[in-house]
């Protein structure tokens, strides 16, 4: 009878394999169970058998199929095949069991069940749909308009879902991991996240007057940010106003009284035809058109004008009398201008031109002998009469002397 050898038994299973997850490389940090990272996530898994060793490992998802051929398999260096360690370098979300096989073919109990969760697809940029309200006595959703980036308004602009008409916050989509939450940022460099909770007036609002700017992105579970989405916000709720050249000087003019009929300013008296120049002015977004009308010193109106930014708008004076001009400047937000009140519509200011000389005549009062051309008494009284159809008679005077030297006022 041949000898045989020994006989090697082995019916104890191996022990339940140990898994040890990490972020980026084998010493990163500690990757739980289940969340979602954009950074490989490297597995490191210990077993042992004391008896016929670690043949190899198995994994399943299932717990019904079992696979040999797991990517990014190593077994460590002069283990004993006791330790492997692999590397997830691929997108998805997968349940893991992992068992270890001794030589004898024992199989050991399976590992706790982990979750590797991997998404490196940046999600979509995000779409805000904005509005805003000029009527805010209103009640909430009646008085809301969608805004358009870069447009000009005159109210308050509110980033929001706005629950109260059917425009929705943010959004943006994940095909994997899903959507964690929108950051916000007025420079495209400092970011903090944004909450669209739903408030009436919503829960980000523009209303500095000017040109402002909010750039949104949005961050996946993973920690993947989209590109940004930009928005530039126009808001001016300033009036526009007028100035008024009188033979190109920029001319003001004094205000009516209070509570006079005269609700404008005067531009002063003239003793000659004089152009008007009118100019709109709008510091915010700019004049969009002025109409002008004039009303003559007849009493008739002038065909109003409305001029456009490019156009200039001027008027000469040809009559004695007053000339008022009604003015009505738009601006590209929306806002109209308004006159000495806030019950005029209108700018007006006026000018007054008087083209006519006035006339002075003399009656002297006394004995007067027509032969000599000379008067009997000491004293004869001498009258002055005037009259002026325009402005009227501001002053006049009197001169004794026959070279109309020496004159006295009154």
């Amino acid at each position: 009878m041949d000898d045989e050898g020994p006989i090697k038994v082995d019916t104890t299973k191996p022990t339940k394999p140990v898994v040890t997850l990490k972020l980026g490389s084998a010493n990163g940090g500690t990757y739980t169970s289940g969340s979602w990272t954009n950074q490989n996530i490297h597995h490191t898994v210990t077993s042992s058998d004391a008896l016929s060793g670690i043949s190899r490992y198995q994994c399943t998802h299932d717990k019904v199929t079992y696979k040999e051929d797991l990517k990014n398999w190593q077994y460590t260096e002069n283990s004993g095949r006791t330790q492997i360690t692999y590397i997830i370098n691929w997108d998805g979300s997968w349940t893991f069991y992992l068992r270890s096989v001794d030589n004898a073919g024992n199989f050991s109990d399976l590992s706790d069940p982990f979750v590797v969760s991997r998404d490196t697809v940046k999600p979509t940029a995000p779409t805000l749909t904005m509005t805003y309200r000029q009527d805010t006595s209103k009640p909430d959703g009646q008085q809301a308009t969608v805004y358009t980036s870069g447009s000009w308004v005159n109210a308050e602009v509110y980033m929001t879902d706005a629950r109260w008409i059917t425009f929705r916050g943010p959004s943006a989509t994940d095909e994997r991991s899903g959507i964690d939450h929108y950051e916000i940022s007025t420079n495209n460099s400092n970011w903090t996240r944004y909450n669209y909770v739903y408030a009436p007036n919503g829960t980000y609002v523009v209303s500095s007057q000017g040109t402002s700017y909010r750039y949104l992105r949005s961050v996946d579970k993973a920690g993947n940010i989209s590109s940004v989405t930009s928005n530039t916000i126009n808001v001016d709720s300033t009036r526009p106003e007028a100035d008024f050249y009188v033979d190109d000087v920029l001319t003001v003019g004094t205000a009516g009284a209070p509570g006079t009929a005269w609700r404008g300013y005067n531009l002063g008296t003239y003793s000659d035809n004089r152009t008007i120049k009118i100019v709109p002015k709008d510091s915010g977004s700019g004049w969009k058109s002025m109409s002008v009308g004039v009303q003559k010193p007849n009493g008739n109106w002038e065909n109003w004008k409305t001029i456009t930014p490019g156009q200039a708008y001027t008027y000469t004076t040809s009559q004695t009398g007053t000339y008022t001009f009604h003015v009505s400047v738009t601006d590209n937000a929306g806002n109209t201008s308004l006159g000495i009140s806030s019950e005029d519509a209108y700018i007006r200011k006026s000018i007054y031109v008087d083209l006519s000389n006035p006339t002075c005549s003399i009656s002297l009062s006394g004995t007067y002998n027509s032969a000599t051309d000379w008067y009997r008494e000491d004293s004869v009284d001498v009258s002055l009469s005037t009259s002026e159809v325009g402005s009227g008679v501001a002053i006049y005077g009197l001169s004794t002397t026959p070279d109309q030297a020496n004159w006295v006022s009154s």
